[in-house]
């Protein structure tokens, strides 16, 4: 059995995506950890790469595949973690 195309997830995923972008940009220029957290932003993106190439797949063969699936949760494990980050960053 497959599942049905994840189009509405793909669609937060990104929305996520966005939100972390503007709150790493939001971060004050001269701060040190933001550019790890740009660095960490921007290995996030190569992963979102291939989700989106891999989601082409899937529109072509009609069903979710287990990459999909598995670039996904590393995706939304990532995003995660940098949320924490940039909540501790905006602590101090």
């Amino acid at each position: 059995m497959t599942k049905p195309l994840p189009s509405e997830e793909h669609a937060k995923l990104r929305e996520e995506l966005d939100k972390i972008r503007d709150r790493v940009s939001s971060l004050k220029t001269y701060d040190p950890a933001r550019m790890d957290l740009l660095k960490f932003y921007r290995n996030i993106l190569e992963v979102w790469n291939k989700l989106d190439n891999e989601m082409i797949n899937c529109r072509r063969r009609n069903c979710e595949s287990a990459t999909y699936t598995e670039l996904a949760t590393t995706i939304r494990e990532r995003l995660k973690v940098m949320d924490k980050e940039i909540f501790w960053r905006g602590l101090h």
